[in-house]
């Protein structure tokens, strides 16, 4: 039997692909976090990460709040989350406000697709995500895309970098990473007569998209560990071209830690309350989407 990529209709094509270039689709020379060992699946309430087994446990949540079949739950900064092998969703006392799951009419005339995402961080308000998703929509290839948010979910709105740490800073830092500058910076800045390491956040992103290839977003980062006072952000850089959809590059900086975002660090750290990368869950992931059964409706 064939193995077909994976990878959402013609309609779903459409917004999916629209999804792609506002967000982005990751590449190999990875500087991801090993994966945390596997462990028991924690049970609802938990609250607990894989690589914090000498740490206190997170606070769980209210008894019964929990997802069912939750593979982790806990608190951070007045927020309940929980996510099962299907959904994520996040309140504040008995609100809502943030969820995400698969809404199924994206995937109308696909005879397969999936969407796979993986919690990265979450620490104080601030989570972050990795999502592929991918289907055999019926077009000349399958269709994939890959995506980094930040979400503040106290609201469920996106989250900047630039909303935690200075545009300057982060700029810098961007500036002096060996693989942006040495893959797109200096070759950019040559072809078209445009130094780029002088361009603002915005227009160097704009820069990398359309004559790179590669996305690079406010929203694309999440925290991985910290050192000393500074905090390691992994910024992702996604290439766009459908040939590559599906691998990604992380941007390791080091940013001086703010006050304001120091005492959830040292939580998360700590292990009281939301968790870093670097010690995310081991479950830390959940997929849905339309099985390889269910046939077309085109």
């Amino acid at each position: 039997m064939r193995r077909r990529a994976r990878g959402p209709s013609s309609r779903a094509a459409g917004a999916l692909i629209g999804w792609l270039i506002a967000v982005g689709c990751p590449q190999a020379n990875e500087q991801h976090a090993p994966a945390p060992p596997e462990a028991p699946t924690p049970g609802p309430g938990a609250g607990t990460s894989s690589a914090a087994a000498s740490r206190p446990p997170a606070p769980a949540a209210p008894p019964g709040w929990a997802l069912e079949g939750a593979r982790w739950s806990g608190a951070s900064d007045g927020v309940l989350l929980s996510w099962n092998d299907k959904l994520l969703e996040a309140r504040v006392g008995d609100r809502v406000t943030f969820r995400d799951a698969v809404d199924l009419r994206e995937w109308e005339g696909c005879t397969e697709g999936s969407r796979h995402t993986e919690v990265l961080s979450w620490v104080g308000p601030y989570l972050s995500l990795y999502r592929t998703a991918g289907g055999d929509c019926g077009g000349a290839h399958p269709v994939c895309s890959v995506s980094f948010e930040t979400r503040d979910v106290r609201s469920g709105a996106l989250a900047s970098i630039t909303d935690l740490f200075s545009e300057p800073e982060v700029l810098a830092a961007l500036r002096a990473d060996r693989y942006l500058r040495d893959t797109y910076i200096t070759p950019l800045s040559k072809a078209q007569g445009v130094d780029l390491a002088s361009l603002d956040f915005d227009a160097l992103s704009e820069k990398l998209l359309v004559s790179g290839g590669t996305s690079l977003t406010r929203t694309g980062f999440y925290l991985h560990h910290v050192e000393g006072a500074r905090v390691a952000v992994r910024v992702a850089l996604v290439p766009t071209a459908h040939a590559v959809c599906g691998s990604k590059v992380e941007l390791g900086l080091l940013l001086e830690i703010p006050p304001a975002l120091r005492p959830a660090l040292e939580a998360a750290q700590a292990g009281r309350a939301g968790f870093l990368g670097r010690d995310r869950p081991a479950h830390a992931a959940y997929e849905d989407g339309v099985p390889a059964s269910r046939p077309s409706e085109k």
